[in-house]
């Protein structure tokens, strides 16, 4: 029912948070013990393109954990964006644990310059697709069957740049382990114009509503992602 995965939800948030709190003392064993890739090679397979590497998530399962075991256990530091905390105290103290294997921080309200710098170095971006845009700036898209406002800016940055997409989660098990999967999210049907953003837009979105349907109550996202009407 809608009430029990609502309950299942928050449940799912406060592992979340008490596991991130568990970070700081995670060493790579631990990690390659928690966190199984079933194909984590396909990272080092794009980046030898030579082009950078774009990782897209949700807030779903783990995704702290997703994005510090890929840093991890690729030995390459991931550049994750991030919208600062309110209470700065605990910015600090969270980012400290995010980034003490290497990966770096970019706050989101800082993000735009810093991202095209990395990849025009050929590095990796890594950041989170479900949060609710800016109506103003962004693209409606279909998420769940209802038009939700979402963010252009990794379409934008891949068709632009020709940059690889690979889209993850973190799933918990009930040993509450985690498998991921990878998937790169083809592109090279579109061209740079302004209808393959929604496009390559609604694709990465599609894929995050298919995780979503396979368990509902690990996707932690409390707030309203249909507040804005097209």
């Amino acid at each position: 029912t809608i009430y029990s995965i609502l309950l299942e939800s928050y449940y799912n948030l406060s592992i979340t948070l008490i596991e991130l709190l568990y970070l700081k003392k995670m060493n790579p064993i631990e990690i390659s013990n928690y966190i199984k890739y079933d194909n984590i090679e396909l990272i080092d397979e794009l980046l030898k393109k030579g082009k950078g590497l774009l990782l897209l998530s949700g807030h779903y399962g783990n995704w702290e954990y997703l994005a510090f075991s890929a840093g991890t256990l690729t030995g390459k530091p991931l550049n994750i964006v991030v919208k600062p905390q309110k209470n700065k105290k605990l910015d600090r103290i969270l980012n400290s644990y995010r980034t003490k294997n290497g990966n770096k921080i970019i706050p989101m309200n800082k993000a735009a310059i810093e991202i095209v710098r990395i990849i025009k170095n050929k590095g990796m971006v890594a950041l989170l697709a479900d949060q609710a845009a800016s109506k103003e700036k962004d693209i409606f898209v279909n998420f769940f069957g209802r038009p939700a406002v979402t963010y252009e800016s990794p379409a934008k940055l891949a068709l632009k740049f020709d940059i690889p997409i690979i889209i993850g989660f973190a799933e918990r098990q009930d040993n509450y382990k985690y498998k991921v999967h990878l998937q790169e999210i083809k592109y090279d049907d579109l061209k740079n114009e302004e209808n393959a953003i929604e496009l390559l837009t609604q694709r990465h979105v599609a894929l995050l509503e298919e995780q979503i349907r396979k368990n509902p109550s690990q996707w932690a996202w409390q707030h309203n992602r249909w507040k804005y009407s097209k």
